[in-house]
């Protein structure tokens, strides 16, 4: 079996520094102020490596199941201050957590709105995983074009939002939802002979 280490613990006493942290390689998932200290304890944790779609050159760090920390490995792929990640809850049993990410000044504020209309008007008793936010949010589903991407891979994430496109991340999945796509993002659904061509954007 085996040995698990415990998570490193480092104390931020200023904002200049909590951002120099942010823009490092470390892995924090979550940032909490204990009692009894003046500072931020920053927990760091071990990222995952891509499995659905594994590439050789890129960055194999990917998504898991817990929210907190895909929103970290999110934020420090894209360590810019417009990232912006709105959460809504769904589902009347599941009470599933959604984190919408764009930046803003960049992504459309119409698409944004609309993607979070959608969301709210969502009426589900149990979401499970990201497919079912893809359902409620498209417009047609008999559309012969891809209406979202779906990724584990944060490279990839990183690169929709910042050509302005939107993000959704899921709690309990670790796949993330990202659209509305371009006609060079949807080149790495296009499939031939059931291989996947890669995309060079």
């Amino acid at each position: 079996m085996k040995e698990t280490k415990p998570s490193e613990q480092f104390d931020i006493h200023s904002l200049d520094q909590l951002f120099s942290m942010i823009g490092k390689s470390s892995d924090f998932s979550r940032i909490q102020l204990e009692t009894g200290h003046n500072g931020l304890t920053l927990s760091f944790y071990p990222s995952c490596r891509t499995a659905a779609r594994f590439t050789i050159i890129c960055s194999q760090a990917s998504t898991v199941e817990n929210l907190s920390i895909n929103l970290h490995l999110m934020r420090r792929q894209s360590a810019i201050p417009q990232l912006v990640f709105e959460e809504l809850t769904i589902g009347s049993l599941s009470k599933t957590t959604i984190a919408i990410a764009y930046i803003e000044g960049l992504t459309n504020p119409d698409i944004v709105q609309t993607m979070k209309d959608r969301l709210k008007g969502t009426v589900l008793d149990i979401v499970y995983d990201s497919s079912f936010p893809e359902r409620v949010i498209g417009d047609d589903a008999n559309t012969p074009f891809p209406l979202f991407l779906t990724t584990e891979r944060i490279d990839r994430i990183s690169y929709v939002i910042t050509s302005g496109q939107i993000a959704l991340f899921t709690s309990g999945s670790p796949y993330v939802l990202a659209g509305p796509p371009t006609c060079i993002c949807s080149c790495t659904i296009i499939t031939r002979r059931g291989k996947t061509l890669p995309c060079r954007a």
